[in-house]
């Protein structure tokens, strides 16, 4: 977690560094509420980084699984800013693993009975 904040946050300061992130100040400023959405060993560092965001940038955080947020219609609006935390360099157009891996759950179990 260390590794993926420097250079990006200055914890003295509670800064920022929005450029790296390609928000605008104004844009991080605007920040009403972050989502923070993963699978599997990536869900347990979002965990990490919503105590982060809520503790430092006092900003209210949720942590989500990728596969459950897409699969309902979530209410995300203005001011929410939704951060896909992930251990791969995967495009976020592909299928997260983890919908993957419960498809393929699916599959397995209906082939059992």
């Amino acid at each position: 977690m260390e590794d993926t904040l420097r250079g990006r946050l200055d914890l003295p300061s509670a800064d920022v560094h929005g450029t790296e992130l390609g928000l605008s100040k104004e844009q991080l400023a605007g920040v009403k509420r972050v989502y923070l959405l993963a699978c599997g060993t990536s869900h347990h560092a979002a965990m990490v980084g919503r105590h982060y965001v809520e503790s430092i940038a006092r900003i209210p955080a949720t942590v989500e699984l990728a596969s459950e947020f897409r699969a309902r219609e979530p209410i995300v609006d203005e001011g929410d800013l939704v951060v896909a935390v992930s251990q791969s360099a995967r495009p976020a157009t592909r299928s997260p693993p983890c919908a993957r891996r419960r498809s393929a759950e699916r599959r397995s179990s209906r082939s059992r009975t």
